[in-house]
């Protein structure tokens, strides 16, 4: 298994992957995501976009972009595992490919909104990960007719 840089390739499972993932669901009113968009993360140079690969296989995913185009702080996104590699260590090589390079940019901070469900789930994760709780967010929306 090995991490690295996502490619426009890895585009089709990405998008599985990111589809195939419950604790993304945020609402059931609109499909957020759409393959051409992921061909376009992998090009902006404002997002760091990394993949876990096992046998060519991309496993895990983080996606993370500058934070009001700041250049000082970086918002994570989407940080997502394949279940059956989970409990692995997937996630923690990912979000330290992305610490790496956030450092090598000279960006110092990062931020992140995680459903209460998936929070509590995985609260140890983030505290191993030096992350801490600073309030709670609501997801609330409104459909454009």
């Amino acid at each position: 298994m090995r991490i690295r840089k996502a490619r426009p390739a890895d585009a089709g499972q990405i998008y599985r992957l990111v589809k195939g993932s419950r604790e993304l669901v945020i609402t059931s009113t609109y499909n957020f995501l759409e393959k051409e968009a992921i061909q376009q993360w992998v090009r902006d140079k404002s997002i760091s976009l990394f993949v876990a690969e096992d046998k060519g296989k991309v496993i895990g995913l983080i996606y993370a972009e500058l934070l009001f185009g700041s250049g000082k702080a970086m918002y994570l996104d989407n940080l997502v595992v394949h279940p059956r590699y989970r409990g692995k260590g997937v996630g923690t090589m990912l979000l330290a490919a992305c610490t790496a390079e956030m450092k090598r940019r000279g960006i110092r901070y990062a931020g992140m909104m995680v459903l209460k469900r998936n929070y509590e789930l995985r609260k140890g994760f983030f505290e191993r990960n030096s992350f801490r709780k600073t309030g709670e967010l609501y997801w609330i929306e409104k459909v454009v007719e």
